[in-house]
């Protein structure tokens, strides 16, 4: 059996989280043996894979540090949690070790240089934005670069610039993002059904013109966009509109409030806070928006999609791979909330354009990007490069 250790920084509610949570406990009954360390400390998705049967390590002390000392992290807990990991990598021995966004490949390529163990493997789930604002961590993950076996890209870009990096092309691949494969509604009458029950949960009226954004509210994200380019078209929406905002504070609520007060959209807007199901919101909605600054490649997309609902997305990332302009969807210039507004001016005044987009997202979604088939893809990955090393190992 191949044992395979994850590293990410932690399993609160984020992409690359939520990702781990659907992948891992499919690679588990696929007979790999999964494990995951976080490095400061659980987080609330932890209780998930645990329920699966899967082990979650975190540092000796990360809750109290988290909790209590979080400005003590760096000086006390992050030599810890090197120490820790280390140790754990030369008692179990992984075969296999794969880490998770930028944090969790620098720490991790650390402890996997010094534990011998066979394979490391990383996962770049955003863009390389971060390097400039970090130079000497992106020192390092060049270094690191020369030392793995593997490095996967959620979207084409993400691949492309880890090439300009210097991974070598035969180091790359490319493993899109995938979905629970499993709640089709790609029928009219299921569509219309579901809306009703959802709007009648969430006390939205049948007539309303709803657009849902599932994003954490951090600067990037562009909530601020979504709110100007709604005061920008109103008088051009033909009907009552409502936005449902859905993720976790970053530190920005406060500001959005007091500029829709400030716009007069107040009544338009509400603020759902962080959600683990939204599957509710979603079927309540008529269009998903996602006008991001900067992307890997968004669950929150293919969430949209696989609810029959049309797209709205910014073309950052991998948006546009998602997302096939004026058929499943529309992609907009990043920041431009006049082409942002226009496209929701077109999907709020053509229901029947609406029901269409939403019906191709649904069947694409499912098509190309179940997780099923993000699992299988990640499964042969790995026994593709356990079996290479192998024969060259027995020649």
């Amino acid at each position: 059996m191949i044992s395979v250790l994850y590293i990410i920084g932690s399993l609160d509610v984020g992409g690359a989280e939520k990702h781990l949570v659907r992948l891992l406990p499919l690679l588990k009954k696929s007979n790999l043996h999964v494990s995951v360390y976080t490095l400061t400390h659980k987080g609330e998705l932890a209780r998930v894979l645990e329920s699966a049967g899967i082990e979650v390590f975190q540092p000796p002390l990360a809750d109290f540090f988290y909790k209590n000392a979080r400005a003590l992290k760096i000086p006390f807990l992050l030599p810890l949690t090197v120490l820790n990991l280390w140790v754990l990598m030369l008692i179990r021995r992984p075969v296999i070790v794969h880490s998770f966004l930028p944090a969790a490949y620098l720490l991790g390529g650390i402890c996997f240089l010094l534990s011998g163990s066979k394979f490391f493997v990383m996962s770049r789930r955003s863009l390389n934005e971060y390097q400039t604002k970090h130079p000497l961590l992106s020192r390092i993950e060049y270094f690191l670069h020369r030392k793995i076996n593997l490095a996967l890209g959620n979207s084409s870009l993400v691949i492309e610039q880890l090439k300009q990096e210097g991974v070598p092309p035969s180091k790359l691949k490319l493993i899109y993002n995938g979905i629970d494969a499993s709640k089709k509604y790609i029928d009219v009458e299921s569509l219309i059904e579901n809306k009703k029950r959802a709007r009648n949960l969430l006390d939205i009226d049948d007539s309303c013109f709803v657009i849902v954004m599932v994003a954490n509210i951090i600067s990037y994200k562009g909530h601020e966009d979504l709110i100007r380019a709604i005061y920008e078209v109103k008088d051009r929406i033909q009907k009552e509109n409502l936005v449902l905002f859905v993720g976790k504070d970053g530190g920005l609520l406060e500001s959005l409030i007091n500029l829709s007060n400030e716009l007069n959209l107040s009544s338009n807007i509400r603020w759902l806070g962080l959600l683990h199901n939204v599957d509710d919101v979603l079927y309540a909605s008529d269009v998903g928006v996602l006008c991001s600054h900067q992307e890997g490649f968004s669950n929150s997309i293919l969430e949209y999609m696989s609810a029959s609902l049309p797209v709205i997305a910014t073309d950052v990332g991998g948006n546009s791979e998602a997302v096939k302009h004026k058929e499943t969807g529309y992609i907009v210039e990043s920041k431009n909330t006049k082409m942002l507004g226009d496209a929701i001016v077109e999907l709020a005044n053509s229901k029947e354009m609406r029901l269409l987009m939403g019906i191709r997202a649904n069947k694409r979604v499912h098509n190309l990007f179940s997780i099923n088939k993000c699992a299988d893809e990640y499964l042969q990955t790995y026994l593709k490069l356990f079996n290479e090393e192998n024969n060259l190992s027995g020649n």
